[in-house]
């Protein structure tokens, strides 16, 4: 007769032995693919370094790993010809030296398409990143050349505003044709309005705010090109424009921060922050950000805005470190 006491033994030991090869094959549990961190924990964020020196009145994008900041001024000597271009490694944290765009820019515009930079300024260079090269794509002299803002809207760049007047208005570059053509004008538009927020938000052309050049004030228009036409969108809260801002586009949402005021010597004045939705067509306030900057470039990086450079109002040092803030919590 088999003894039950050995029987038990037997069993606790195969079911040890399964146990174990089902641990080994599966892991410790189930694990977030995207920063092979255990469910439930705070995802791996990049970080960006300091910027090698200040500047305002650049851009700034994030192409794969590799963060582009290019034009403005700085306080750099040997960067004040706002054609120099600095790559960072978000990897590895460390910074180099691209190439130089042919044309310096300052107070520019500038977009992403097909995983490629367009510097956009009276003319429009594109990045080869492979060749480390900027090729001219659009002779100087038919774009506005600063105080402008501009989108990419399916295969076409659409510019708004800026200066010199004769180049200001809507006016589209096709990417595939290397056409220009003249788009309606925005309501109540004239030439030489400027600083107004230009973005895309599914699909569509959004424009926000905006220094009227009759008179130097800021708007609280929000205007959509639908087509051939424009329509009303939700006004933001206040007037706004985008010389004193920090602003970005993220999952269909425009996040503005800034001291606006309702003329333009009013923008040292208290912080605001607001959203607007493209889903619900709708503003909200948000966290203020800790200091007014002029004209910074911010960027989107793992689901937070980094704003990057900037000048100062006051006589305080320009800086250089990245500001971070995070949507998902309301926080700087």
């Amino acid at each position: 007769m088999t003894s039950t006491r050995g029987d038990a033994g037997v069993m606790g030991r195969v079911r040890m032995l399964l146990l174990s090869l089902l641990l080994c094959c599966c892991g410790t549990g189930p694990r977030d693919l995207r920063d092979d961190a255990p469910t439930g924990a705070a995802p791996a964020f990049r970080r960006i370094e300091p910027l090698p020196a200040s500047r305002h009145g650049h851009r700034a994008h994030v192409i794969g790993n590799d963060l582009f900041v290019f034009g403005g001024y700085s306080g750099s000597a040997d960067e004040r010809g706002m054609t120099h271009t600095r790559i960072q490694d978000l990897a590895a944290g460390t910074w180099r030296r691209g190439a130089s765009l042919n044309q310096g820019k300052s107070f520019f515009s500038s977009v992403v398409a097909d995983g490629a930079l367009y510097a956009i300024g009276s003319s429009i260079e594109r990045y080869d990143r492979a060749a480390d090269r900027w090729d001219v794509v659009l002779a100087e002299g038919v774009f506005p050349r600063t105080h402008f803002g501009a989108a990419l809207i399916g295969r076409r760049i659409v510019a708004v505003g800026g200066y010199p007047v004769e180049q200001s208005g809507v006016r589209a570059f096709d990417l595939d044709t290397g056409e220009v053509a003249d788009l309606p004008g925005l309501p109540g538009f004239s030439p030489g309005d400027h600083f107004h927020f230009v973005a895309e938000l599914r699909g569509e052309l959004h424009v926000v705010g905006g220094l009227r050049v009759k008179n130097f004030e800021p708007t609280a228009e929000h205007w959509v090109l639908d087509g051939d036409r424009w329509r009303p969108a939700a006004p933001p809260p206040e007037p706004v424009w985008v010389k004193f801002a920090i602003w970005a586009v993220l999952d269909d949402r425009l996040y503005v921060f800034a001291g606006f005021g309702e003329k333009r010597d009013d923008a040292l004045g208290s912080a605001s922050g607001f959203r607007y939705d493209a889903h619900d067509d709708a503003w909200s306030v948000v966290a203020p950000p800790p200091e007014l900057l002029v004209m910074p470039a911010t960027v989107a990086l793992d689901g937070r805005l980094f704003v990057l450079g900037g000048d100062v109002l006051g006589d305080g040092p320009s800086p250089t470190a990245a500001s971070v803030y995070d949507p998902e919590k309301d926080r700087w």
